[in-house]
């Protein structure tokens, strides 16, 4: 990232960055992990990261969804032997939101799928699949939210730190430049061409993705923001809550709120507000 701070001149100039970060944080950055103070230093456009995990988390969950997700008895009584491992909560969550909205078809769950998003689908490291990106939730047109599966934590030192709160995962930062590359254009695949039509989405105001992430013993949720109808757009990165989650430890009160940060995240926190869409 060596090249100035941009002056963008549209959105479209905004969705080709984010492509070129998407690519770059994939197959240039060896690292599981990246600094606040690493991504700050980023050159082409201004780069906010905090930590709100002390803010007070306030969920706007219709009550009828509210209810489905309390009564969902995947989260409510797991038989201990069919608890999953430590780095096997992804596919829980993925039986427990299928139940939810069997019952509350509250929204319509996504696959990591397009030229940018279908890199995240499966991104395999020495063989193994280091990121599965699980499913996509449209909040509206301007939010929205997915949830993925993250196997670097043995080969991350900064995540055997569990009061450590000053980076973000490769898999968050990917999620977040290739969302908002989507959110930007709408990507039709043409079978006559074998390529995506692509034409704008985006009309205007703020960007939010919403990513929570499944990692060994813990879930992660990370907020990015950004406008792209300003001419110097800041990209907001906020760490909103770290639950622990685990097969000898399980608590379903995380359970639940993971699922919540899914289906109805909370608009970002008043840091991001302030920094992303000023």
């Amino acid at each position: 990232m060596s090249s100035e701070r941009h002056e963008f001149t549209g959105p479209e100039a905004v969705a080709s960055l984010m492509a070129g970060y998407s690519a770059q944080y994939l197959r240039t950055y060896a690292s599981d992990s990246f600094l606040f103070e690493w991504l700050r230093k980023t050159k082409e456009l201004e780069v906010q990261c905090s930590d709100a995990t002390e803010e007070k988390i306030v969920f706007s969950t219709p009550p009828e969804l509210l209810n489905a997700i309390h009564r969902c008895g995947k989260i409510n009584v797991p038989e201990k032997t069919r608890l999953p491992s430590d780095y096997g909560f992804s596919g829980f969550m993925t039986a427990a939101l299928s139940e939810v909205l069997g019952e509350v078809p509250f929204t319509t769950p996504h696959d990591f799928e397009g030229p940018i998003l279908r890199r995240l689908s499966r991104v395999v490291v020495n063989s193994y699949p280091r990121i599965l990106g699980k499913k996509i939730f449209r909040i509206s047109d301007n939010h929205w939210s997915c949830y993925m599966r993250d196997h670097s934590s043995p080969f991350d030192e900064r995540q055997d730190k569990p009061d450590r709160r000053d980076y973000f995962l490769r898999s968050e930062i990917l999620a977040i430049v290739s969302i908002f590359y989507h959110q930007i254009y709408n990507l039709v695949y043409r079978d006559e061409t074998d390529k995506y039509r692509r034409t704008l989405r985006y009309k205007e105001g703020l960007l939010t993705v919403t990513v929570v992430t499944f990692c060994c013993k813990k879930v992660r949720v990370v907020q990015g923001t950004c406008n792209p109808s300003e001419k110097h757009t800041t990209l907001a990165i906020t760490l909103r809550a770290v639950y622990n989650l685990s097969h000898d430890n399980y608590d379903k009160t995380a359970a639940f709120d993971a699922m919540k940060w899914i289906l109805t995240p909370p608009e970002p926190a008043k840091q991001l507000l302030v920094r992303g869409g000023r």
